[in-house]
């Protein structure tokens, strides 16, 4: 790829990082809005934000949401993105809007992308080529034009900054030389990667981690084969790096996976794998207008760029270059068999139950992998060819490519911010307004519409001037004061009555009497609010969220998991010292 020689990196470096800033502009002036999911992660960060800076340092259940009912919404979404919005708020002084501040944090995900791809690709190309590869994972069509501008579905983005580590920690830790085999910093790197993956979104790590195994098994192959019982210390470091890893998110994960009955799960499952394949999008009659021809047209471009190096690749073996890092080549097969798997071919296999894959809902969300594995595939295989007219070849294409790819998202940006320069801002919406969560974090069991669609049936509970109401027998509320999540209660009851409080049923809610007698929590209706029942008499409760089993359990997995990898890491060094001493 000689036509780069004449560019410094430096100048390569200013170039991506001004074509990135040109790319974000209309959002940094405009803030995310008219996406599809930006209303919930606008009320969601409004509302983490408030609970973080009022002291709440992991604000799971968000007391304002649902007009002030309540949802557990960071007991099951990742947090990770969030905190980044909190990041980006302190560094901007906390003087801007939230959806600016989101916008803000999108374009330094997207740098972080561009800096962790980067990480990664320098070990395959060289210097130049590697700053523009790294421009090209920045602003991948997916991940900018359709996560980001179409979907705002941030923590999918956000996501990609950590893919790059992993496979480069996976790498770096097994090729790292027989006489310098140990390194801390690249099992920490692995380590802190898979954490923070688990961290931003789940269903991510769900798609990465075949590729991600099966490159981890190619390449401890081909170490085995040259040092043998050397690759034994190479396992035990993965797996050490993994376990920790994944330990470390257990506050997180625990919680999450075993509380998902106490959510309106069937909202989570409202979309089926087989009623989204790609290839509808030019069958579909809304096709022209909708983000999925997008996907189809940037996934079809993908394809051919990876089928295009594999036919020069083939060439070039015929013309008798030194054989291709056959890593390089499964990357390009992953990305041909991801787009077979987003347009239907092998998605019986995959997207049947109980396939856990299933969850995905949308086949084209594997395009977080094509995008990744296509980028990566092709320079590495690119960058083999010792042929000059076929350098100039893939060179060209490999170009073509780039250009028509950020091209068509630049049109589309910036087509969609004129059309939409008029538009208010989504922090005046309604929606916001009451902070109208995602419908999955109804309480099960209710049959609420969807509040997106129609939220006056929440809205109905929030207009009431009353907090808290006696259902059931002869009594009054004679006070009651809220202080985020706790609620002070003074009740008079001439006989024994049943008390409903205007907040959802989760697990975790406690009443206390003045004494500290405990009283038992329990749904109240159709709609699942809190319900507990008094004796007769005068007293004074405490109604408040208290951590649950499941957070404790999470939380000290994650503390011992934290202490085994820092006292791990501090062995390896050790070791390591050890070894070069001798």
């Amino acid at each position: 790829m000689n036509f780069f020689s004449r560019f410094t990196v430096r100048h390569l470096c200013y170039f991506s990082l001004a074509l990135i800033l040109i790319l974000f502009m209309p959002s940094i002036w405009q803030g995310l809005k008219n996406s599809h999911d930006i209303r919930f992660h606008t009320t969601w960060f409004m509302s983490f934000k408030d609970a973080f800076y009022s002291g709440v340092i992991y604000p799971r259940w968000l007391g304002d949401q649902f007009a002030g009912l309540g949802a557990p919404t960071f007991y099951f979404y990742p947090p990770l993105t969030t905190y980044f919005f909190i990041a980006t708020d302190l560094l901007t002084l906390r003087l801007l809007p939230e959806d600016h501040v989101i916008a803000i944090a999108g374009f330094l995900m997207s740098i972080i992308s561009a800096l962790t791809f980067h990480t990664w690709i320098k070990h395959f190309t060289e210097k130049r080529i590697a700053v523009l590869g790294s421009l090209f994972y920045a602003v991948a069509p997916y991940h900018l034009m359709i996560d980001y501008y179409n979907r705002s579905a941030m923590a999918e983005y956000a996501a990609y900054m950590w893919i790059p580590l992993i496979f480069t920690g996976i790498y770096n830790i097994i090729r790292r030389s027989p006489t310098n085999p140990l390194s801390t910093k690249w099992v920490a790197i692995l380590a802190l990667s898979l954490s923070a993956l688990f961290l931003t979104h789940l269903l991510t790590t769900l798609i990465i981690a075949p590729v991600c195994a099966l490159y981890a098994l190619l390449l401890l192959k081909d170490h085995f084969a040259k040092e043998g019982e050397q690759t034994i210390p190479k396992i035990l470091l993965m797996a050490f790096a993994g376990i920790t890893g994944i330990g470390i998110t257990a506050l997180y994960l625990v919680p999450a996976l075993t509380m998902m009955d106490h959510i309106n799960t069937p909202a989570l499952r409202r979309y089926n794998p087989e009623n989204n394949y790609i290839f509808k999008a030019i069958t579909s009659p809304s096709g022209k207008d909708h983000f999925l021809l997008k996907i189809f047209v940037a996934a079809t471009i993908h394809l051919a760029l990876c089928i295009y190096l594999g036919v020069e690749a083939f060439i070039a073996r015929r013309n008798g270059t030194p054989k291709m890092k056959h890593h390089g080549l499964l990357l390009i097969g992953s990305a041909i068999a991801t787009y077979a798997l987003m347009n239907g071919i092998g998605g019986k296999i995959l997207f049947t139950e109980p396939s856990p894959y299933r969850e995905i809902q949308f086949p084209w969300r594997l395009m977080v992998l094509l995008e990744f594995v296509t980028i990566s595939g092709c320079l590495m295989i690119a960058q083999n060819f010792i042929s000059p007219r076929q350098m100039k070849r893939a060179t060209g294409v490999i170009i073509a490519a780039l250009i028509i790819l950020i091209g068509m998202q630049g049109f589309d940006i910036y087509n969609r911010a004129w059309k939409k320069r008029e538009s208010d801002s989504i922090l005046i919406s309604p929606l916001l307004s009451a902070r109208i969560s995602s419908e999955e974090y109804l309480p099960a069991g209710t049959d609420f519409p969807r509040p997106h669609l129609d939220m006056q049936p929440i809205l109905n509970y929030g207009a009431k001037a009353e907090q808290a109401v006696i259902t059931k027998g002869n009594g009054a509320i004679k006070a009651i004061n809220r202080d985020g999540t706790t609620f002070t209660m003074e009740i008079e009851a001439k006989t024994p009555v049943e008390v409903m409080l205007h907040q959802f049923y989760f697990p975790g809610w406690t009443a206390t009497t003045e004494s500290g007698d405990i009283i038992q929590i329990t749904p109240y209706g159709k709609d699942k609010l809190l319900a507990f029942s008094l004796s007769s008499g005068e007293h004074k409760i405490t109604v408040k969220r208290m951590a649950v089993a499941q957070e404790k359990t999470g939380g000290l997995i994650s503390a011992i998991s934290l202490l085994v990898f820092i006292l791990g890491l501090v062995w390896i060094k050790r070791l390591k010292k050890a070894k070069r001493s001798k």
